[in-house]
Formats: structure tokens, C-alpha cells, sequence
């Protein structure tokens, strides 16, 4: 998925890194987040994440990402 893509993605779209699956929610709590102390700068260095922060994202709204099946 390319930065684009994944900087377009909304609350409840899913995308995926290295064969695992994660959703975009919306949440305040970083600690709730699955890359919370888990490589949550490096992921966002190399584009493999969206961005989470409200200054950040398109829709001004806070979120985490949850790992699903």
C-alpha cells in the first residue's frame, strides 16, 4: 500500500503489514494502541502505518490500530 493510500484510509478500514491485519479506531489512548512501545515511530519512518494523530490525519480525529483476524 503506498503512503497515499494509507494516509486516506478512514476509522474501520483495515490494512495489512507483513501477512497481519490491523484496524483503524478511533481512540485517545496510545497505550490502547497494538505498536504502542512497539516500533510505532519506525513503522511511520518507513510508511507502513497511517498517521494517528488528530494534527495529522485528514478527519482531525485521534485513533489507534487494532490487530483482527
Amino acid at each position: 500500500m503506498t503512503k497515499e493510500e494509507l494516509d486516506n484510509l478512514k476509522i474501520g478500514e483495515s490494512f495489512n503489514i507483513e501477512n497481519r491485519k490491523f484496524k483503524i479506531v478511533k481512540s485517545n489512548e496510545c497505550e490502547d494502541c497494538c505498536f504502542h512501545d512497539k516500533g510505532c515511530g519506525i513503522l511511520k519512518i518507513y510508511d507502513l502505518r497511517p498517521d494517528c494523530d488528530l494534527f495529522l490525519r485528514k478527519d482531525k480525529t485521534n485513533v489507534i490500530f487494532a490487530e483482527v483476524d
